[in-house]
Order: structure tokens, then C-alpha cells, then sequence
């Protein structure tokens, strides 16, 4: 699904809500949604912008604004000749606030309707002009990010023939109810009380008030009385983290994470594993699952990431280039691929376990490279042999099984990281044996190039 390069629909709040009733002429274009991690950056995380003479909200603007320089990294700036800026404006009648994903080059116009159905000005519209920014800054939708489905559900309690009416109203947008978007990056947990999720609601009776939430938590209340509240005033903590997360690569982004120490970001050559730069995509998947998704993507950052010793990877770039690439394959891990694309960045956080033992001086740690991983001056084949084999000998959780009887071999507990690669066809390799927990000579053709080991 492509992503057009709009978001409609600000909070989405039920503009009956606003003071007036909806005629029942009206419609509203709906936009696609999703969550973090979508649109060009702005460089440096300084946003050039100016206001409209006529704009209708000044006063919660700089409020808004305000508050972003107060809790993010963020710092706007008057317009002096950039030819990229925002620009924020009033919003046409009955239309509501709305901007454009990520920066565009020019004019970046941010909507904002300040005026009720009624001709009475709204009011109250921070929160409504941080969730537009937040568009701007790379933000889409909480509500539909590609895990939503164990968050959230559609509520049976709602009518189907209310959704659409709300769909055809401009209360709902209509991709709350058919989609989710499975190619924006997840910075952070769902958070329920993210400023880009919808607080959903529906005036069934047309008497101004909600009745009906058509999506409520999964396991909590459905019915037509269940109206569960989402969303926030002003920007989550979550929402600030996956802000600083997506701008990891300004600096003073990670003072504005919970554990600043614990991030560290990999850039070009210097992403690579195994001597050579990382696959985009998660190979080994049964047929018909997108090893190229967003999802897959993420789960070869984790498995980088967990290699140079932290847990999750996020902030996920990519670039074209075709040739051998180290790829990472759902059961027996690391191996050498063909491919097209490449991981150009990514950033790493949360130290694994043994890793802060070893930052914090309680855990000794030794590498052993090259020739320094043999057993009876043999290279280490990357496979189990014989009997007593836990799934496919060459998966990764057996790799790591050799790597720890490796470690104990050396006078280690276990081993905290280890890389394989290809060595051609070898006669004479050390395999391992678990039903003899000993290495016996075999022949192989894939080898340990290195073993970190802890004690």
C-alpha cells in the first residue's frame, strides 16, 4: 500500500463535537495513517516556519511550539529566506486540520480549523497543532501501526451502518476501519496515549454526543455503552521518545531518551556483519510472508544489534546496492546472500545482560578472532553433528551451543557473541557432537570467525 503524502483528520474528534451538528451532505476525504518512522527528516531537527496574518490560533501555537522545545530537541525557527518551511494557515471551511507526512521541499502548509461548525471559534487547539507538527516531523497514526491488532478492536457494539455513516460524515477516517500500515517503523510500545492515536468516537442519534467507540483495548468492554478514551493533550512520553528515536542522529537526541547511555547508531560501512554490509531483508520465511516488511526489517536490526552486544535495534534506513551481502535467515541465523538493498543505518539500544556486567566491570570478556578458533588446531564448523540435535543443526540457537562449548573449552562460562562465514569445502574442521559434548574431526564448509566469551 502506498502512503500519500497527506494526513487528513488532526485528533479526529467527532466534529459534532465541536458544537454543531454534521449535515448530512458533507463529506471529508479520509487519509492513510500509521505510526512512527515515515517521511523525509528535518535536517538537524530545526524547522524553519512562518504564520499566515489571518492564522486563527496564535496563542495555542506558541504554546505548542513551546512545548516541544521545552521536552524534545526540536527548535523552530522564524522563516529567513529557507526554501523549506512550514507554513501554518487556517484550514478551509468545514474541512478539518490537516498537513502533509514528513518535509517536502517548499511550502509545508499545516491547516489548522479553528472554527467550529457554527462560526464559533474552537479553542483549546494545542494539542490539535503538536498531533499536525508531529506530521510534519515523520509522526503517522498510532492507530494503525502494523501491531494494532493486539492492541485494539473493533467494537461489535457499534453498528456497521454507524462506522460507514461516520466514514461518509468525515468522523471517521476510513482507514480506522479496513487498514493498518505495515511499512512505518515501530520506535516504541503501542502507547494508548499517543497524541497521533484517534480518539474514536460516533454520534449514532445525531444529538452532539458520543454514544459509541466502534474501536475499544482488546478485552475490555464492547457494546453500544463502551466509549473508551485514547489519546492525549499534548505529546505522550512515548511519543517524545520515538520523536528522538527517528532524530537519533542529531546530536542531543539521546539525552532525551530514557537510558541515553544504552544507544549507540551504526552508519554506512560500518554496518556490517560477517565483513560485509547487511541484507534489508529476513530471508528463510515460509512462502507467501514478506521478507522485506517493515516487521521482517526490524527483526534483522534486532539480530545486528543483539551481535554488537544490545538488544533492539530501531531507526531502520536503507539504500540500493546489489551484491553478496551478509543476510540474516529466520532459522540457521547469519550466512552470505545475493540482494539489491542494504541496511545503510541503524541505531542500537538496551545493553544485553551480559554486556552491562561487562561495561560494569563484573563480567571478563575475551575475543577470539581468526585462528584463535580452533579445537585441536582445527577451524570450528558452524553445524552440530550426531545425535541429540534440537531442531536444524545449523540453526542459530545451536550455533550458539557450539559457541558456549567453545568458552568452556577456554575456561569461560558461555559465550556472549560469536560470527560464522563461509570457508569453501574443508576436510578437516572440528564439529561438535552434543551426545559426545565433545569436537570430533568432520568435514564442512561454514566456520566460527569469532567467539566472544564471558566468565
Amino acid at each position: 500500500m502506498v502512503v500519500p503524502p497527506f494526513a487528513i483528520g488532526g485528533i479526529g474528534f467527532p466534529l459534532s463535537e465541536q458544537g454543531a451538528e454534521l449535515p448530512a451532505n458533507i463529506t471529508f476525504a479520509a487519509g492513510y495513517a500509521g505510526t512512527f518512522g515515515a517521511g523525509p527528516l528535518w535536517d538537524d531537527a530545526i524547522i524553519p516556519f512562518e504564520v499566515a496574518d489571518d492564522f486563527c490560533c496564535n496563542e495555542d501555537l506558541a504554546s505548542a511550539i513551546a512545548d516541544y522545545e521545552e521536552r524534545t530537541v526540536f527548535r523552530f525557527v522564524p522563516r529567513d529566506g529557507h526554501e523549506t518551511y512550514i507554513r501554518f494557515i487556517n484550514s478551509e471551511p468545514i474541512l478539518s486540520s490537516r498537513t502533509e507526512l514528513g518535509k517536502q521541499r517548499g511550502e509545508n502548509a499545516v491547516r489548522i480549523q479553528g472554527v467550529r461548525l457554527d462560526g464559533t471559534p474552537a479553542g483549546g487547539l494545542i494539542g490539535t497543532i503538536q498531533h499536525e507538527i508531529g506530521h510534519e516531523l515523520g509522526l503517522i497514526h498510532e492507530h494503525l501501526r502494523s501491531d494494532r491488532d493486539l492492541f485494539i478492536e473493533r467494537n461489535p457494539g457499534c453498528a456497521p451502518a454507524d462506522i460507514f455513516q461516520g466514514i461518509y460524515e468525515g468522523w471517521i477516517d476510513m482507514t480506522n476501519v479496513a487498514f493498518t500500515e505495515d511499512g512505518a517503523e515501530l520506535l516504541t510500545d503501542y502507547d494508548f496515549a499517543s497524541l497521533m492515536h484517534y480518539n474514536f468516537g460516533l454520534d449514532t442519534d445525531g444529538d452532539g454526543t458520543v454514544n459509541c467507540s466502534p474501536w475499544v483495548r482488546l478485552g475490555g468492554c464492547t457494546g453500544p455503552a463502551c466509549i473508551d478514551n485514547f489519546s492525549s493533550d499534548l505529546l505522550s512520553d512515548r511519543d517524545i521518545e520515538g520523536l528522538h528515536k527517528l532524530y537519533i542522529a542529531v546530536p542531543g537526541s539521546n539525552n532525551f531518551l530514557p537510558e541515553p547511555d544504552q544507544v549507540r547508531s551504526f552508519n554506512g560501512d560500518n554496518v556490517r556483519h560477517r565483513g560485509k554490509r547487511i541484507d534489508r531483508c529476513l530471508h528463510g520465511l515460509p512462502f507467501g510472508q514478506d521478507a522485506c516488511s517493515a516487521t521482517s526489517r526490524g527483526r534483522v536490526a534486532d539480530e545486528f544489534c543483539e551481535a554488537k552486544g544490545f538488544q533492539d535495534g530501531f531507526n531502520v534506513q536503507t539504500e540500493g546496492m546489489l551484491g553478496e551481502h551478509s543476510g540474516f535467515h529466520a532459522v540457521v541465523g547469519w550466512m552470505n546472500v545475493w540482494g539489491g538493498d542494504v541496511i545503510s543505518s541503524i541505531s542500537c539500544q538496551n545493553l544485553t545482560p551480559q554486556e552491562e556486567q561487562v561495561v560494569a566491570g563484573t563480567l571478563e570478556e575475551e575475543t577470539f578472532s581468526g585462528s584463535e578458533v580452533e579445537v585441536s588446531d582445527r577451524r570450528i564448523d558452524r553445524c552440530m553433528h550426531g545425535d541429540d540435535i534440537t531442531g536444524d543443526r545449523c540453526s542459530a540457537a545451536n550455533q550458539g551451543r557450539i559457541a558456549d562449548a567453545f568458552c568452556e573449552q577456554e575456561g569461560f562460562d558461555e559465550a556472549s557473541a560469536f560470527e560464522t562465514d563461509f570457508g569453501g569445502p574443508n576436510a578437516f574442521m572440528s564439529g561438535f557432537f552434543p551426545s559426545d559434548d565433545d569436537f570430533k574431526d568432520v568435514a564442512g564448509l561454514d566456520q566460527f570467525t569469532e567467539i566472544s566469551c564471558v566468565r
